[in-house]
């Protein structure tokens, strides 16, 4: 009996982000100035943020990533 292929393995991912929100000025670029992270805690966000996706194997993770970034989108 041979060995499973790696793609058969259940398989882990980590989606981490930087969160950073400054100032909109009137020309349309960002102040360089950004909002603390001790400002940030009083709203119940850090400046970093993870998401993890479990899947039963390779094509399933990837397939969870992807829907977890469609899902992200902003209207």
């Amino acid at each position: 009996m041979s060995e499973p292929e790696t793609y058969q393995f259940p398989h882990h991912a980590e989606i981490n982000f930087t969160i950073k929100i400054s100032k909109m000025l009137p020309d349309g670029s960002l102040d360089t100035t950004q909002v603390s992270e001790k400002e940030l805690l009083k709203y119940g966000i850090a400046k970093k943020a993870m998401f993890t996706v479990v899947g039963i194997d390779k094509i399933d993770c990837i397939k969870k990533v992807k829907e977890v970034l469609e899902n992200l989108k902003y209207e």
